[in-house]
């Protein structure tokens, strides 16, 4: 009888040790698994890492790219058009393309019947070179002074314009102004004529008022170089722009 107890005993002995040892195992499995997949982890965390740092860097290029570019736009040389060709006069039945410059209606008869009128700065009309010639006898200041633009170097030409024109500057230049450098600037605005710098110092008043995104850099030094406050004529807007809306 006490053998047998005894064996009974080494058996329940070596039993536990086995399920001991196989719990060991198992354990050490799942730890084994558990660094794997830590592991595993880590190196996808770094992959998405490595990808947010290329996507970053190419992000940064992109911007300072677009940055060179903005500089670029804002950076325009303007080169007076300088040109001594002798031109053929238009026909008289010749169209010929007037611009509007002046913010507001203009009226500029020919001294008979036709009037040709424009309702708003940069409006386009199309006008017969024979009237033209009327018009511009009749309205000679109005020419001169660059209330409104001949897109014709023939008409210009023979209407005796040439010279004057030095000193007008077409739409394209006056409504991007504030994106050339300042030596340009400087340039347009020494030579523009006064009713020029007075359209284009409201025109630009006017735009930022709307919203526009202007320099505000740009818009001192062209306020400097033509004696128009037009930061001020800003605030006066928005000031009457409140008391209406009360």
């Amino acid at each position: 009888m006490p053998n047998t107890v005894r064996n009974k005993k080494n058996s329940t002995e070596n039993l536990n040790t086995t399920e001991t040892s196989k719990t060991e195992n198992i354990n050490n499995l799942s730890e084994d698994k558990s660094m794997k997949e830590l592991e595993d982890a880590k190196n996808e965390i770094k992959s998405l890492k490595d990808e947010l740092s290329q996507l970053m860097s190419l992000f940064q290029e992109m911007n300072n790219s677009q940055k060179k570019q903005e500089e670029k736009v804002t950076e325009m040389t303007y080169q007076e058009d300088i040109d001594n060709k002798v031109y053929e006069e238009p026909s008289a039945n010749k169209n010929i393309k007037i611009i509007s410059l002046y913010y507001g209606s203009l009226n500029l008869s020919d001294g008979h019947a036709t009037t040709l009128s424009f309702d708003k700065y940069g409006q386009v009309k199309n006008c017969l070179y024979g009237k033209l010639v009327d018009i511009v006898n009749k309205n000679s200041k109005f020419a001169e002074e660059g209330y409104f633009y001949i897109a014709d170097k023939g008409a210009v030409y023979h209407l005796g314009l040439s010279d004057i024109y030095k000193n007008i500057k077409p739409k394209e230049v006056l409504d991007n102004i504030c994106s050339y450098d300042d030596s340009s600037i400087k340039s347009i605005c020494d030579t523009i004529t006064d009713t020029q710098k007075e359209e284009m110092a409201y025109g630009l008043a006017y735009r930022k008022f709307n919203g526009e995104s202007l320099d505000y850099n740009k818009l001192t030094l062209i306020s400097k170089l033509i004696n128009k406050d037009i930061l001020a004529m800003i605030k006066d807007m928005e000031d009457s722009s409140k008391k209406a809306g009360k």
